[in-house]
Formats: structure tokens, C-alpha cells, sequence
């Protein structure tokens, strides 16, 4: 007979190759004309280095600041 396996078939597009931290930026409690910031983290989830490349926002209320690098070697 075939095996048939009882876990549900996953493909490479199920996986997600970034992790962003925090997964949602939501803004609460915000008054018109401060500057607001956050900074979001985007992490690896293989062991295969990778490009990225960060557009900015389309709308003239958000920017796009520092986008810089940083090694973590979290599991060393």
C-alpha cells in the first residue's frame, strides 16, 4: 500500500522567512503633530543568509528612519 501521512503537507510559502517584532505596529492615545516612533525588528527564520530590502511607507504621514543591520547571535 502507499503511505499516507496524518500531518498536513506544508510548503516553502507556509513558512515565513522574516519574523517581524512587533508583528503589528499600532499606534493608541496619539495627539495631531508629535512625532511618533517605533522600531521594528526584523529577524531570519533559516540558517541561509538573506537580502532585504525595506521600501518606504506610500503615504506622506509615515517615514521610514534608520534602517541598519544588526548581528544577534542569540543561540551562540
Amino acid at each position: 500500500g502507499e503511505f499516507q501521512s496524518t500531518e498536513p503537507e506544508q510548503s516553502c510559502a507556509d513558512t515565513p522567512v522574516f519574523l517581524a517584532k512587533p508583528p503589528i505596529g499600532f499606534f493608541t492615545d496619539y495627539e495631531i503633530g508629535p512625532v511618533y516612533e517605533m522600531v521594528i525588528a526584523l529577524q531570519n527564520t533559516t540558517t541561509t543568509s538573506r537580502y532585504l530590502r525595506v521600501l518606504p511607507p506610500s503615504t506622506p504621514y509615515f517615514a521610514l528612519g534608520l534602517v541598519s543591520p544588526v548581528l544577534d547571535c542569540g543561540y551562540c
